[in-house]
C-alpha cells in the first residue's frame, strides 16, 4: 500500500475494508507482462471488482449489453477504483474494464436465476419477486430483455453459483454463511431444512 508521498507500506486488507482507506492511500497491484493482477493484491482487487458490479446505481443491469452502458459510467467507475488501487498505466485501465464486464453480465445471470419464477407470469414476477434493492422500473426493463424471444438466454448455474460464491469469499469470509446458504444452493438448503421434520414423524409413529 502506498500513501499520497509516495511511501510503500506493507499491510493485509479485506475488500470491505479498501472503501474506508484514507485519502491518498492506495493498494500497489503488480502486472506481468500479459496484463494480469499477480500477487495476493491481485486477489483483493478481484474481489473488489465483484463487488463494485452489484451496485446498480453504477451499472444499471437494464442494459442489453456492456457494449451499451455508456462510458461515463465506466469512466466515473474506474476513476473511483483508481482512488483506491494503483491503476496508472492504459493496460490496466483496459483489463479493469473488461474484468467488470465480465462480472456485470455474471452478476445479471445471477439475479435473474435467483429472483424469477420461471412458473409465473410476468406480470406475477414483477408484483411478487421484484428485487427490493432494485428499481422496479429497472427490473422490468431487464425481465422484458430477458423474456424477449431475440435474446439468447445463457442459464448457466455453475457460472452464477460460483460467482457468488467468489463474492463472499472475497468479503474476508472463510466460509458461506448459512443465511447464504439457500441462494447457493436452494435445493440442498431445502433439504436440511425438510429434515427435522421427517424425523419427527418418525419418531411419532415409533
Amino acid at each position: 500500500m502506498t500513501d499520497e508521498q509516495g511511501v510503500v507500506r506493507q499491510g493485509r486488507l479485506k475488500v470491505l475494508e479498501v472503501w474506508s482507506l484514507p485519502l491518498g492511500h492506495r493498494v500497489v497491484v503488480p502486472f506481468n507482462a500479459q496484463a494480469q493482477p499477480v500477487g495476493e493484491a491481485a486477489g483483493l482487487l478481484s474481489g473488489f471488482l465483484g463487488l463494485v458490479v452489484t451496485d446498480v446505481a453504477t451499472f444499471p443491469i437494464s442494459y442489453h449489453s456492456w457494449d451499451k452502458v455508456p462510458n461515463s459510467y465506466k469512466e466515473s467507475c474506474f476513476n473511483s477504483i483508481k482512488g483506491k488501487f494503483c491503476l496508472d498505466r492504459v493496460l490496466e485501465k483496459h483489463f479493469i474494464i473488461r474484468k467488470l464486464g465480465k462480472n456485470w453480465r455474471n452478476y445479471r445471470c445471477f439475479l435473474f436465476g435467483q429472483f424469477y419464477q420461471v412458473e409465473k407470469t410476468r406480470e406475477q414476477n414483477l408484483e411478487e419477486h421484484s428485487p427490493k434493492f432494485i428499481p422496479l422500473d429497472m427490473w422490468a426493463a431487464f425481465v422484458d430483455y430477458r423474456l424477449d424471444p431475440k435474446t439468447k438466454l445463457e442459464a448457466n448455474k455453475s457460472q452464477t453459483k460460483s460467482f457468488m460464491t467468489f463474492v463472499l469469499r472475497n468479503l474476508g469470509l472463510e466460509s458461506v454463511p448459512p443465511e447464504f446458504a439457500d441462494l447457493i444452493n436452494p435445493q440442498v438448503s431445502d433439504a436440511n431444512s425438510a429434515e427435522p421434520s421427517s424425523t419427527g414423524q418418525q419418531s411419532s409413529h415409533a
